[in-house]
């Protein structure tokens, strides 16, 4: 039997703190999708965009992020939707590295996974000695990626092109990294 499809989000936002910013970009990867969207000027066209992309995935889809219980997920649940998101929200009592309480989600009555948390890339990167646990590096030390990073609080600075693919990259990367999780056991 095939397993089903695993596609990856990520959001961008002009903050850690989802009641200090907004979500201004938002990519989603996997067979046959990559897809990224950006509009730093108006959040509700991002998370149209975003939901659109997802009720567009096979209805087998499964999804995963990096990080996204403790970061992406708290953004979907506090923004202020227009339209009715596809993620069922449920809170934990575990801790993420932020401090914060770690959030789950379901898509479609299966759990949304996080890479991160669910995978040994982060005690991969401990033992190779990385600087971070982060996905930029572990991402670069794996896959031999050149990371770009931009400026949040200097958004005029960029394209929304240049968000999207940064946003993009994020989640090509992840995926990449769910697709390699046995290496990072090794």
């Amino acid at each position: 039997m095939t397993p089903p499809p695993v596609y990856v989000f990520d959001l961008e936002t002009t903050s850690l703190d989802p009641n200090a910013g907004k979500i201004v970009a938002a990519s989603v990867f996997g067979p046959g999708v990559a897809f990224s969207y950006a509009d730093p000027g108006y959040e509700p066209d991002v998370l149209d965009a975003f939901f659109d992309t997802l009720s567009d995935l096979p209805v087998d889809a499964r999804l995963t992020t990096w990080n996204g219980w403790g970061f992406d997920l708290n953004w979907l649940r506090t923004a202020d939707l227009e339209v009715v998101s596809p993620l069922s929200f449920r809170e934990t009592t575990e801790t993420s590295k932020y401090g914060s309480p770690l959030l789950r989600a379901t898509f479609r009555g299966h759990d949304v996974g996080d890479v991160y948390y669910q995978t040994c890339w982060p005690t991969w990167a401990v033992r190779q000695g990385l600087p971070s646990t982060g996905l930029k590096a572990v991402a670069q030390a794996a896959l031999g990626v050149t990371p770009h990073d931009i400026d949040v609080t200097r958004l005029s600075d960029y394209t929304d092109e240049q968000i999207a693919g940064y946003c993009l990259d994020d989640s090509r990367w992840t995926w990449t990294l769910w697709e390699l999780r046995s290496l990072a056991a090794a």
